[in-house]
C-alpha cells in the first residue's frame, strides 16, 4: 500500500489578538466566504461574535491561511461557523503532527 504524502511546515493556530490581526482575520473571512458569492465587503458579524471563540491559522509569514469560529448553542452543544481555508492550502494533507 502507498504511504500518504504530507507537506510539513509550521502553522500557528490561535485567536486574533491585535487590531491588525482582527482586521486580517475579518478580511480573510470575507475573501474566502463572501467574495466568491459576490457579496459586499461588510465583515461577517452576528449577535454571537462577542461570545464566540475565534481561531485562525497563520503560516510562517504571519499570513492568515484558515479561520473558524465556535460558539455554544447550549450547555451541551457547540456550533462551528465561518470556517475557511485559503485555496492554496486545501487538499494538501494539513494535519496536526503527533510525535
Amino acid at each position: 500500500m502507498g504511504r500518504s504524502r504530507y507537506i510539513e511546515f509550521v502553522i500557528i493556530i490561535r485567536s486574533p489578538i491585535t487590531s491588525d490581526e482582527w482586521s486580517k482575520y475579518d478580511d480573510f473571512r470575507w475573501e474566502i466566504l463572501r467574495k466568491p458569492l459576490k457579496l459586499s465587503h461588510i465583515p461577517l458579524k452576528d449577535t454571537l461574535e462577542d461570545i464566540s471563540t475565534h481561531m485562525m491559522a497563520l503560516d510562517d509569514q504571519d499570513k492568515v491561511i484558515a479561520c473558524g469560529r465556535v460558539h455554544m448553542n447550549n450547555i451541551n452543544e457547540a456550533q462551528i461557523r465561518y470556517m475557511g481555508v485559503s485555496l492554496e492550502h486545501r487538499r494538501i494533507g494539513l494535519r496536526i503532527k503527533n510525535d
